[in-house]
C-alpha cells in the first residue's frame, strides 16, 4: 500500500536516539472453558537516551520503527509501545541489605543525575504489529509480514504523526474520535464498520451506551440507506438518541406510561439518564426544554406500545394443516400463496394484514369461499367448518380493535424492511430480560424470513445492548437464552448475506458465547479490570495481551479500537478518545431553546 509520506519519522529535535536491545517471542496461556488458550506476541525492548521530553512522549500511545536492511534495501518493522521504564545504572547496585543512610545517599544522587549522567536511559517495551514499512519511489509502502525478524542493536525511530495517520486512517473516512498520542482524528470506513459487525466491551460506567449511541448517530447521518434498531434492556437509548428518534424514529416498549400520573416523569424514571447530561442540562437552563421534548414524543405518538402476544397469521392457519381433509390443505395453500404474491412471510402479524384492506379482503374471501364450499358437501366436515368460522370471527374481532393494539416483534421486522417506511431508527425498550430474549428471537427470525423472500429494501443494523443477556455461554430453554443464543449467532454468522448487520455492547466478556464473539471484526475495548475478560478479547482479535492490559487504566470515554476491516491497515490497535454523544444532544436542545 503506497504512501507519499513527507516525514515518516519524528526525532523530537534530535533527542530521540534508540536501538533495539532485545527481541523475544512471548507466550501467555490461560484456562478458558474450551480448554487452554496460548497467546503469542513478539516483544521488543529498546534502549533510548534519557530525556524528560522523550519520556513524556513515550508515556503516550506511540509507534516505533526498527530498521532492517536486506537485499531489497531498507525497511522498518513497526512496533507499538506498551510501557516505558526510566533506568539509572546506580539503581542496579542498590539492595535492601545496604544501610538506610547509604541507600538514601544513593537515591539522592540518582534523583539529581537524571538526564545529566551517561548512566541514565529509558527502556521501551513494544509489541510488533506485523507490519513493515518500506521506502519505494519517493514514498513508503506498508505490507503485512509476520515472519520477518528484527536484528538486535538496530536503530529505532519514532513514527511521525503523519505516518501514524497514514497507518490507521482511511482517506475520506468518517471521524469517530481522536487518536491519543498523535491528537489527530481517527477516520474509519463506516461502511465496513457497519457491514462486518462490531462490539463495545467495557466495565460498568465507562461509556458503552454513549459510544454506541454516537456510532448509531454516525450511521444515520452518513449512510442514508441504513435503518437502525436497538434492543435496549437498561433504558439508555431513548434519551441518548432522543433527537434522532424525534426526527426519524420511534420507541416501542412493553411499559405502559399512560397509566402514570405524569407520563414524562414515568418515562424519565425508567431511563438511565446520565448524571453528566442532567448536570449539563441544568447548568445550561435546558432541563425544561428537555422534558418538553419528551412530552412532544408522547404527543406525536413516538413512544408506542409493544406486545409479545403471539398474533401471527401462521398461528391461525396452522390448525387447518392438522385437519386430514383435502379442502383444509387446499385452503391453507391458497392462503399462503396470497401472502407469497406480496412477498410476505406467514409469520406476519394479523394486525399487519388488517392494515392492508385489499389483503384483508382477499383472506376473508378465501375463508368464506371455502366455508361455503365445504358446507355444500353432503356430509360437511364439522371440524373444518368450525375452524373456518372461528378464524373468521378472530379476524373480525381483531378488525374492531385495529389501531388500538400494540405492535409485535413481527410488525417491527416488517416495518424495518419496508423501503417505503420513512422511520429509520427504532429503539425497543424491554426492561425484563426474559421478554427481551423473546423479542430478540422473534425479531431476528422475522427479519430473516422477510429477507429470504424479499432482498430489496434498506440495510439494517441491529444493536444488542447488555449482550450478556442474549448470548451467554451457558443457556437454558426455561429462560429463553437457548433460543436467543441461536438467533443472535445466526445474525452474526449469516446476517451480512441478507444485509442485516449486528453490533453488541456488554460488560461481561468472559461469560459470552465465544462463537458469537468470533464473528465480530471491529472491537471497542474500554476499561476491563478483570484479566480473564482481556484474554478473551486478545484471543478474538489476535492482538497482544500486553496492549490489552493497558485498558485496565483507561478513563471514561477512552477506548482501544482494533478492526480487521474499518481501518486502513487491518488489526492495528489504536487508543482513542471517542466523540461524546451527550454534546450532540446538548447542541440540539440548545438550538431548540434559541
Amino acid at each position: 500500500m503506497y504512501s507519499a509520506l513527507n516525514r515518516p519519522f519524528e526525532d523530537l529535535d534530535g533527542r530521540f536516539k534508540a536501538r533495539l536491545k532485545s527481541s523475544q517471542v512471548k507466550e501467555r496461556s490461560f484456562i478458558a472453558r474450551e480448554g487452554t488458550v496460548t497467546l503469542t506476541s513478539v516483544v521488543g525492548v529498546f534502549e533510548a537516551a534519557f530525556d524528560l521530553d522523550v519520556l513524556s512522549h513515550l508515556e503516550k500511545p506511540c509507534f516505533i520503527a526498527v530498521k532492517r536492511t536486506d537485499k531489497d534495501g531498507e525497511k522498518y518493522l513497526i512496533y507499538e509501545v506498551t510501557a516505558v521504564k526510566p533506568v539509572h545504572y546506580q539503581m542496579l547496585s542498590i539492595s535492601s541489605g545496604m544501610p538506610k543512610i547509604v541507600r538514601h545517599e544513593y537515591l539522592e544522587k540518582v534523583d539529581q543525575s537524571w538526564g545529566r549522567s551517561e548512566d541514565t536511559w529509558i527502556d521501551i517495551y513494544a509489541v510488533y504489529t506485523g507490519y513493515v514499512m518500506r521506502e519505494a519511489g519517493g514514498g513508503y509502502t506498508f505490507e503485512r509480514n509476520e515472519a520477518i525478524v528484527p536484528l538486535e542493536g538496530a536503530e529505532a525511530k519514532l513514527l511521525s504523526v503523519e505516518a501514524v495517520e497514514d497507518l490507521i486512517n482511511v482517506k475520506g473516512g468518517v471521524s469517530i474520535g481522536v487518536m491519543e498520542g498523535v491528537e489527530k482524528e481517527l477516520l474509519v470506513n463506516l461502511e465496513r464498520l457497519l457491514k462486518y459487525h462490531g462490539g463495545v466491551f467495557g466495565f460498568t460506567g465507562v461509556g458503552k451506551s454513549n459510544l454506541t449511541s454516537m456510532l448509531a448517530r454516525k450511521i444515520l447521518e452518513n449512510l442514508p440507506d441504513v435503518k437502525v434498531a436497538v434492543i435496549d434492556v437498561a433504558g439508555e437509548y431513548g434519551v441518548g438518541l432522543a433527537d434522532q428518534i424525534a426526527e426519524k424514529g420511534a420507541i416501542y416498549t412493553t411499559e405502559n406510561y399512560e397509566l402514570a400520573e405524569d407520563r414524562v416523569d414515568a418515562f424519565l424514571a425508567s431511563q438511565a439518564v446520565p448524571e453528566t447530561l442532567y448536570e449539563a442540562l441544568n447548568q445550561a437552563g435546558l432541563k425544561n426544554v428537555f422534558e418538553a421534548y419528551v412530552e412532544d414524543l408522547f404527543n406525536r405518538e413516538k413512544i408506542r406500545p409493544l406486545s409479545l402476544e403471539l398474533r401471527s397469521f401462521e398461528a391461525l392457519i396452522r390448525p387447518f394443516e392438522a385437519i386430514d381433509r383435502p379442502e383444509a390443505i387446499s385452503m391453507s395453500m391458497d392462503l399462503r400463496k396470497t401472502l407469497e404474491k406480496r412477498k410476505l412471510p406467514v409469520s406476519i402479524s394479523i394486525d399487519r394484514i388488517l392494515k392492508d384492506e385489499q389483503l384483508y379482503s382477499e383472506v376473508l374471501s378465501i375463508l368464506n369461499s371455502y366455508k361455503d364450499k365445504v358446507k355444500k358437501i353432503r356430509y360437511p366436515p364439522e371440524k373444518l367448518v368450525a375452524q373456518i368460522e372461528l378464524t373468521i370471527k378472530v379476524f373480525e374481532a381483531y378488525a374492531k380493535e385495529v389501531g388500538e393494539k400494540a405492535s409485535t416483534p413481527e410488525d417491527i421486522a416488517y416495518k424495518l424492511t419496508d423501503p417505503q417506511d420513512p422511520e429509520r431508527l427504532i429503539v425497543i425498550y424491554v426492561p425484563n430480560p426474559l421478554d427481551a430474549r423473546r423479542l430478540a428471537t422473534r425479531l431476528i427470525d422475522g427479519l430473516f424470513i422477510i429477507r429470504k423472500r424479499r432482498s430489496r429494501g434498506p440495510r439494517l443494523l441491529l444493536i444488542l445492548d447488555e449482550a450478556q443477556e442474549f448470548i451467554p455461554d451457558r443457556v437454558s430453554r426455561e429462560d429463553f437464552t437457548a433460543e436467543a443464543n441461536i438467533a443472535v449467532e445466526k445474525l452474526l454468522r449469516q446476517g451480512r448475506k441478507y444485509r442485516i448487520h449486528g453490533w453488541i455492547s456488554t460488560q461481561r466478556v468472559a461469560h459470552l458465547n465465544v462463537n458469537a464473539i468470533q464473528q465480530i471484526q471491529s472491537f471497542f475495548v474500554g476499561t476491563l479490570p478483570r484479566e480473564y475478560d482481556r484474554r478473551v478479547i486478545a484471543e478474538a482479535t489476535g492482538i497482544s495481551p500486553d496492549i490489552l492490559d493497558k485498558t485496565a487504566y483507561l478513563d471514561v470515554g477512552e477506548w482501544l479500537f482494533v478492526s480487521f476491516r474499518a481501518t486502513k491497515l487491518r488489526n492495528v490497535p489504536v487508543f482513542i478518545r471517542a466523540e461524546n454523544n451527550e454534546e450532540a444532544l446538548l447542541r440540539h436542545f440548545s438550538n431548540l431553546s434559541s
